[in-house]
């Protein structure tokens, strides 16, 4: 018997949801746990954030950096996509250290229990959910690749091959719940569960938050949600998330061009510069990135109309202007020298997005994240089960790292190691000690010249969630 399954829908914000579009997550919300404060971690683009539900820990602590990033171990002058080809170079080259932290596959897998990802997102995504499944347990199954690779001969003969992809991504997604209730329900009974749904993450990005082609993406993942409910017994718990909130595009900034213009030349040449572009963050990488050098790059990023907040890793010690790059959980082995977020706009009204520029391939209009507003720093989690309060909502922060470690409570398993919490105020009374505490909101404010930058932040037991930052 499954007793845990997690349903997420890549870039779904709460709003979203409502009784004419979302009727199945309508109800599953009225009879759960709603989480009205959810955080992504930092920067909000889905592989670290897909990292971070599966091992509970902020995107410093297991390794992935962003979608783009610098693998110094592996690639020391070359920034990469994190998809599967170069995540298996990666794996390869570092005997089996994607990530740096355990996951719930792995974690289930010393228990004797196994962990099953059905995912329909990008193969990045999917890798870093579970990288070591063919190694230490468990199973990952992705239209390009599967873990153990012989699942994929296994699920084709059961389920037939996945369709072509096309937006909206409702063929594909139909066939990911196919997947996951004939194959991980019905057959190999895994004990715990993943399924993602790409939409409405692919129609967001392809025509705008909003867009007709958004809503008929959202209203075709609730059409899978439902099928996948009927399919689940009711003593099973069930988290429904998201990974990321969502902005909307001013335009493309292309940062690496403009610094090459600035003088700076590439990894690997003396001085040289790289950046890893996360939608509405960059990670700016240089081996010599330290002293006058950083000085200058941020002086120089300070001037530009579309600068937002910059952050500062510990090393290249304290630079003007720039707030620590700890404060938002990027502070680790992997993280750049550097990360700049573009400045943003208020959203207009309750069910719309900030605008903001993006690094990147986002034209204007189009739906995008990565960045610090405060719609792209909230996103879904909603939980409903046996071990959960009904009918409940939690005005309390919560995060993405916090999905972990209360699956793991949920399925009495110890997770220890991680930087989020067990949710113990959505347990039902005698599953978990409540926490007593007030949040506590924080204001990190850094100046250089006439410019000026605000982070700010929530603490609840004893955790940190980012709420927003921007230049003042």
């Amino acid at each position: 018997m499954t007793r845990v399954v997690i349903a997420a829908f890549d870039g779904l914000q709460m709003w979203q949801i409502n009784a004419s579009v979302t009727p199945n997550l309508h109800r599953f919300a009225s009879d759960g746990v709603r989480f009205e404060r959810h955080h992504p971690v930092v920067p909000s683009v889905t592989r670290l954030n897909a990292a971070s539900m599966t091992t509970g820990c902020l995107p410093g602590t297991h390794g992935i950096a962003g979608n783009r990033m610098l693998f110094r171990d592996v690639w020391p002058n070359q920034v990469a996509d994190v998809l599967e080809p170069q995540l298996k170079v990666v794996r390869d080259a570092t005997g089996n250290r994607v990530l740096l932290a355990l996951n719930l596959a792995e974690r289930l897998a010393k228990e004797g229990m196994e962990f099953a990802v059905v995912n329909s997102g990008t193969s990045g995504n999917a890798f870093c959910l579970a990288p070591n499944a063919d190694v230490s347990g468990g199973i990952v199954i992705h239209p390009e690749f599967s873990l153990p690779a012989d699942v994929t001969h296994q699920v084709e003969q059961k389920c037939g091959g996945w369709p072509e992809a096309a937006v909206p991504n409702a063929a594909v997604i139909a066939h990911a719940t196919d997947i996951f209730v004939e194959y991980v329900l019905g057959e190999r009974k895994s004990d715990a569960g993943l399924i993602w749904y790409s939409e409405p993450d692919k129609s967001q990005h392809g025509t705008g938050v909003g867009s007709d082609t958004s809503i008929a993406a959202i209203k075709a993942a609730d059409h899978e949600f439902g099928r996948l409910l009927s399919a689940i017994s009711d003593d099973t718990n069930v988290f429904v998330i998201s990974d990321h909130g969502y902005s909307t595009s001013n335009g493309i900034i292309e940062l690496e061009s403009d610094l090459i213009a600035q003088g700076y030349p590439s990894l690997g040449e003396t001085g040289g510069v790289g950046v890893a572009a996360n939608g509405g963050m960059a990670l700016i990488y240089g081996d010599y990135l330290c002293g006058a050098q950083a000085d200058a790059i941020v002086d120089w990023l300070i001037q530009q109309p579309w600068c937002g907040s910059i952050f500062a890793s510990e090393r290249i010690g304290t630079v003007n202007g720039t707030l620590p790059m700890r404060l938002i959980g990027m502070e680790g082995a992997r993280s750049a020298e550097i990360a700049v977020s573009t400045n943003w706009t208020a959203a207009a009204g309750p069910k719309t997005v900030a605008r903001s520029n993006t690094f990147g391939t986002m034209a204007e209009g189009h739906g995008e994240h990565g960045g610090l507003s405060p719609t792209e720093m909230r996103n879904t989690l909603i939980a409903r089960g046996p071990a959960f309060r009904s009918g409940s909502v939690s005005e309390l922060p919560s995060g993405n790292i916090d999905l972990a470690p209360t699956v793991l409570n949920v399925l009495g398993i110890d997770g220890d190691g991680m930087d989020g919490r067990v949710l113990t105020e959505a347990l039902v009374a005698g599953s978990g000690e409540p926490v007593h505490d007030d949040p506590e909101y924080l204001s990190h404010e850094a100046i250089r010249g006439g410019y000026r930058q605000v982070l700010q932040t929530v603490e609840y037991a004893r955790v940190s969630y980012v709420e927003r930052a921007n230049r003042a």
